[in-house]
């Protein structure tokens, strides 16, 4: 042992001595009285050497700097970023139409969205122009002559959106009583289709408005922090109730009870307009669509329900069942005579009615609300708009919603 401390030198020396050793102590003499040769040369390991614990502890730091940089930044994945709308759609951007074919009016929406893998990413539904206008949709139907209606839909949308339309009420009326046939629509959306790209086009049943009406309440409903919407939603020529995925279209004559008044007095017209209105209630709206009507966490009063409201004084805002009848039942009482309660209301006249035939309309389409409102669980809430968050909700906004859908599935084409 003490060769080798000499050979190593006073350096050596010195560094072996004062460095503590890693090496277990030296054992004691064996029974021969002979001691284990304990060679101190120093360890050559890299786990010995200063440096690399240095280099150890810098990595340990910098490892934990990793760790909280992660949790503490904010989360970019799962569905707080996908219902940001801030990144973009895989599928790009996609342009519909939807005309309303309905009773004696046409209506044309033009939207566009970013679509995902679903069909249009929430929050990125754009409604992009729109017209309103009278049109004798039976005879343009009849001829197969839509250059009127499609002139009105470039004028809206431009003539690369994907155009579907739905006819409704009133062309099923027109149906029914054979003024139209099934050959006549059919040569009518040929001649559609050499003009532009299609989407769906159909007459649509009262059960497919009130399931699109669902749909597009579902959309909007979440700019009112609702979890669950019902729709009722009332035309023309027919009324509808949607909720939980159950449907149910009223038959409610709305032009041909005014025109039967102008006849039998407003009086007899309301009477009976209730009358026929409680049988259809009862006949269609069953147990389990009013039981799914009352568990939504809001009722939306969609298209000319929305308007009676607004005229009541209870549309845009959340109301209870009793409210809103109320205000309607006092609507339906000032619009009963042209006296001075009616013209308080001041109705606005979009279509140029004369003043007869604007307080007719606006009567019969209150009591129709209010009929239908009160046949509704007593629980229910109600919330009356045409428009929320500025996007019109009807059943044309449910079927863009549906044909964004199906070019997502077909990879944005």
């Amino acid at each position: 042992g003490a060769t080798s401390l000499e050979q190593g030198g006073p350096v050596q020396r010195a560094r072996v001595d004062a460095r503590p050793s890693s090496r277990p102590p030296m054992p004691p003499s064996s029974p021969g009285g002979k001691q284990e040769q304990y060679d101190p040369t120093p360890s050559t390991s890299i786990c010995d050497s200063a440096a690399w614990q240095a280099a150890t502890l810098l990595t340990m730091i910098f490892a934990l700097y990793l760790v909280l940089g992660e949790t503490t930044r904010p989360a970019i994945h799962g569905a707080v970023f996908d219902d940001d709308g801030s990144y973009p759609a895989p599928f790009g951007v996609f342009r519909g139409a939807v005309l309303d074919g309905g009773s004696g009016k046409i209506a044309v929406s033009a939207y566009s969205c970013d679509l995902g893998p679903d069909g249009c990413q929430h929050g990125s539904v754009r409604e992009t122009g729109s017209s309103r206008f009278k049109l004798d949709l039976i005879s343009a139907v009849n001829d197969a002559t839509p250059d009127a209606l499609l002139d009105a839909v470039d004028e809206a949308a431009g003539a690369d959106a994907t155009l579907s339309i739905g006819l409704t009420g009133g062309v099923r009326a027109a149906l029914a009583r054979a003024d139209l046939t099934t050959r006549k629509i059919d040569a009518f959306f040929d001649a559609v289709k050499k003009r532009r790209p299609t989407g769906r086009l159909a007459v649509l049943s009262g059960a497919d408005e009130a399931a699109f009406e669902l749909r597009a309440g579902s959309y909007v409903g979440v700019a009112l922090g609702a979890g669950t919407v019902a729709t009722i939603s009332a035309g023309g020529a027919s009324s509808q109730l949607a909720a939980g995925g159950r449907v149910a279209s009223l038959a409610t004559d709305l032009l041909g009870v005014e025109g039967r008044a102008a006849v039998i007095g407003d009086a007899e017209g309301l009477k009976q307009w209730r009358e026929a209105l409680d049988a259809e209630l009862r006949d269609k709206a069953t147990p389990e669509l009013l039981s799914a009507i009352g568990a939504a966490d809001v009722v939306l009063g969609l298209a000319m329900h929305a308007s009676a409201a607004q005229l009541a004084g209870v549309g845009g805002r959340r109301v209870g069942k009793q409210e809103a009848l109320a205000a309607l039942d006092s609507l339906v009482d000032a619009a009963a005579a042209d006296g001075a309660a009616w013209r308080a209301v001041d109705a606005p006249n979009p279509y140029g009615l004369d003043a007869a035939l604007l307080r007719r309309a606006t009567l019969f389409s209150a009591a129709r609300t209010s009929r239908i409102v009160g046949a509704l669980p007593e629980a229910s809430n109600f919330h009356f708009a045409r428009a929320y968050d500025g996007l019109t909700c009807d059943w044309s906004l449910g079927l863009f919603l549906d044909e964004a859908r199906r070019a997502a599935a077909s990879g944005g084409s």
